[in-house]
């Protein structure tokens, strides 16, 4: 597009699998200008395989400070079609990268905004995931702290003096139309039982959470010998039961998962030696994809 640059940000599908919604970074071309914006567009697929024209979304237009492939991003649809959710930066005085969470009325193009509240002294605010309960009435999000500044690793290593890493599952009432995000209710917390959690999404049943898990024995790296997708009681923490493990070969990086629709099943991406694996998971197996992305970088994948 003349006088922009464009970079995919996130990606987010419909409950009925045909209509996708896709955030792109763009950036003005002027050298006098620091211009940064997401632009949102609605991208659907007919039933015979027909790919409709990209539609800009009422509202998709956000102004933001900085370039958010550096830190990653999240979409999410609720359950009713209705409403977007996505991160953003919140600007160039902000702690943190992604750290501002948009929710866009599909119908009006109407926003509500919830920034601030969470940030801790001398370390960065990132918000890596978020999904919406299955009854569309909340948020649910994954906020991580670490040592200031690093946008590019998402703090890949372990926790402890020197290597600070933190996070919390949380959950935001939609119906507050906007405020900070410390409003929001703890669900889950690091702890030793969670060691690393390094994604969380909403379900599949209420009060439930599928959350990604690293722990075991540290190599000389920081780099952890176990990991596991999760399912969590979002009332106290308790262990459900275990979607699928694995064992990280050499740096096991920040595995994702992305929720389908129906939030009963689950794409996870992860790094091994050659490039980035992702697949969906059912019956205690990893089903790989057939094209394997083959450089490391942000994970975006939506069903």
């Amino acid at each position: 597009m003349p006088g922009w640059s464009l970079a995919l940000h996130a990606i987010g599908a419909s409950p009925d699998g045909h209509t996708f919604y896709v955030a792109y970074q763009a950036f003005s071309d002027a050298k006098s200008s620091n211009t940064s914006q997401i632009w949102i567009y609605r991208l659907s697929i007919t039933g015979s395989g027909a790919v409709m024209p990209l539609t800009r979304i009422k509202g998709g237009v956000i102004n933001v400070a900085t370039a958010l492939w550096s830190s990653g991003g999240s979409l999410a649809l609720s359950p009713d079609g209705a409403k977007l959710a996505l991160t953003v930066d919140n600007g160039h005085d902000s702690q943190g990268w992604a750290d501002k969470i948009v929710v866009i009325d599909l119908a009006t193009g109407a926003r509500h905004v919830w920034r601030g509240g969470l940030y801790r002294s001398g370390k960065t605010f990132t918000i890596p995931d978020i999904s919406w309960t299955a009854d569309g009435r909340s948020l649910v999000f994954l906020g991580l702290w670490c040592d200031y500044p690093t946008a590019a690793s998402r703090c890949a290593g372990t926790s402890g003096p020197g290597d600070y890493r933190d996070t919390q599952v949380r959950s935001l009432s939609v119906g507050t139309g906007g405020g900070t995000l410390d409003r929001s209710a703890v669900l889950l917390s690091q702890s030793a039982r969670y060691p690393v959690i390094t994604a969380a999404v909403a379900g599949p049943g209420p009060a439930e959470l599928n959350v990604v898990v690293l722990s075991g024995k540290t190599g000389s790296s920081g780099s952890w010998s176990k990991a596991a997708v999760e399912n969590v009681s979002a009332v106290n923490g308790s262990l459900l039961g275990v979607a699928y493990r694995w064992a990280p070969q050499g740096d096991a990086g920040q595995p994702v998962i992305s929720p389908d629709p129906s939030g009963h099943y689950l794409l996870l991406s992860y790094a091994l030696p050659g490039g980035l694996h992702t697949g969906w998971i059912g019956v205690g197996k990893l089903h790989l994809l057939p094209i394997r992305q083959p450089y490391l970088g942000y994970w975006i994948t939506a069903w």
